[in-house]
């Protein structure tokens, strides 16, 4: 069992998620720089690390410390930039949709 590097205490093994727009998702570690924020739209942003990998957390049982670490496998590397304009455009014909059957339940009561 590995042990807490401030108090010595045992650390349980854990995750960390990242809620966001009715999704629950691990969270993942970038190489490379975090781009600045101009050119958002709606909060997301184009990044384009050379490699993601998943995060693993541990939790200091005695201390409440919480460690994270990348694990060694890779889990994404990205192909093209034009990935990103995919899942915005299949989200956003997604929300269309959603509204359209919306406005016609609405229509027929």
């Amino acid at each position: 069992m590995k042990k807490c590097s401030d108090c010595g205490g045992e650390l349980e093994n854990g995750f960390m998620l990242d809620t966001t727009y009715g999704a629950v998702l691990a969270q993942r570690y970038g190489k490379g720089e975090l781009p600045e924020s101009k050119g958002r739209f709606l909060g997301i942003m184009e990044v384009q690390p050379s490699e993601l990998r998943r995060v693993k957390a541990m939790r200091c049982i005695k201390c409440n410390k919480i460690h994270l670490y990348s694990q060694d496998f890779i889990v994404y590397v990205p192909g093209s930039s034009s990935q990103g304009w995919v899942v915005f455009i299949i989200v956003l014909l997604v929300i269309t949709g959603l509204f359209a059957l919306i406005a016609m339940v609405l229509l027929r009561t």
